[in-house]
């Protein structure tokens, strides 16, 4: 649920880019990368930043089992 806001922001932009003429980011330039770059790089992103979420909310439980651990 949480990478709704940034599919958003990445359609509005691939929306928006044309118009204005200026891409926030140089990977988001279709001219550039194409729309299939723009989805594998987004695609690489989204599982990267979900690896990190999902190691942040594991953290508590590793380090409290190993804190039980060496008692």
């Amino acid at each position: 649920i949480w990478l709704i806001f940034p599919l958003g922001y990445l359609i509005y932009s691939l929306v928006r880019g044309p118009i204005a003429d200026w891409y926030p980011y140089p990977f988001m330039d279709p001219d550039e990368h194409g729309y299939g770059g723009i989805a594998i790089t987004s695609m690489i992103i989204a599982v990267a930043v979900a690896g990190i979420a999902v190691a942040i909310a594991l953290a508590p439980r590793v380090t409290s089992k190993a804190a039980i651990d060496r008692r």
